[in-house]
């Protein structure tokens, strides 16, 4: 692939941002820096690079992007030194700044008068319930855009279409359907889950919640669902107004912090204990856990009965084992 082709099909992966570029763009029209404040982390700096790319070409500004991380307290003073015709405008994805000395140069020149650069800020998590109080004794007036929303069905479905065209193969049958249906329109686990079903691991919800990169971003979430304000979820869409979480794969992962550490089970036991709760409330044959435990290794029917028999016994603390003739096992809570 062409690198022209490549970057005609990187910019149509993008529509989900368009509201927020008008927000951007209308404030910054009102000569207003700008608090981006995204709730997922993700595509963040796509959504920079978007925006250079537009304000590059628009011809309005003079634009200084902290692509990699790099400016200074020193790169602030020259861009206020700078003489210029356009504004001057400052791109930074301030969720990645360490350096102590840059930010207090930052803050010094947003409370200046003589302060000669309008700026975009990305802010992390910990500002979205109340971002406006960090800006709340600048002299350039700070519009903050709380952002960002799920996507929509229609704009996740196109983002699965440009990643099948830059990835250069279709989706796994079904596989769209179900990573539609798991991430409700979360950027990060779309794209996540797009690349797992590209490598064929298993769509599942218990195999997904093991798996490193999918369980790093749910905790992330997690943190987010746990401490931010419920305004604040149900603003990023992170919940309803009720209160209930909007994506089926953060849900599942919720409850299953509030079961038993599947660390403290053996292999064998996380497994059977996942087979159960992916059917809640069902009995489970014998036969239908034999057939199950039998794709690893030869396991007898007498094996399955001493197995669960064991099993039964190790997750007594919060769980019991019901066992009926002729149906087999029922999994119900302790508590």
């Amino acid at each position: 692939m062409d690198t022209q082709t490549y970057q005609t099909l990187y910019l149509q992966g993008l529509p989900y941002f368009s509201e927020e570029v008008t927000l951007v763009q209308e404030a910054l029209q009102r000569k207003q820096c700008v608090a981006f404040c995204s709730a997922y982390k993700m595509g963040d700096r796509r959504f920079l690079d978007y925006l250079y790319s537009i304000f590059q070409h628009s011809g309005e500004y003079d634009v200084y992007y902290d692509h990699d991380d790099s400016f200074t307290a020193q790169t602030l003073d020259l861009v206020q030194k700078k003489e210029s015709t356009r504004q001057k405008l400052l791109l930074v994805p301030w969720y990645f700044r360490k350096e102590k000395s840059f930010t207090s140069a930052f803050t010094r020149y947003m409370r200046n008068k003589s302060n000669t650069f309008l700026s975009l800020i990305i802010l992390e998590a910990s500002y979205f319930d109340t971002p406006e109080k960090v800006f709340s004794h600048t002299s350039t007036p700070v519009e903050v855009i709380l952002t960002r929303k799920p996507l929509s069905k229609e704009n996740s479905k196109h983002l699965l279409d440009v990643r099948e065209q830059l990835y250069g193969k279709k989706l796994p049958p079904g596989a769209r359907k179900t990573i539609l249906s798991l991430t409700n329109g979360h950027i990060g686990l779309t794209k996540r889950l797009f690349l797992l079903a590209q490598q064929k691991h298993p769509l599942t919800i218990p195999k997904l919640l093991h798996e490193p990169t999918i369980r790093a971003e749910l905790l992330q979430l997690e943190l987010e669902y746990r401490t931010l304000s419920r305004m604040t979820t149900e603003r990023i869409g992170l919940t309803t107004e009720n209160g209930v979480i909007t994506i089926p794969l953060l849900k599942a992962f919720v409850k299953s912090l509030a079961q038993p550490t599947l660390d403290q089970l053996s292999p064998l036991y996380q497994e059977l204990l996942e087979l159960f709760l992916q059917q809640p409330g069902k009995f489970l044959s014998k036969e239908a856990i034999h057939a199950h435990l039998n794709q690893q290794k030869p396991y007898s029917l007498w094996a399955v009965y001493k197995t669960m028999s064991r099993f039964g016994k190790a997750i007594q603390e919060k769980y019991m084992l019901r066992t009926i003739s002729g149906k087999g096992y029922k999994l119900i809570s302790a508590t």
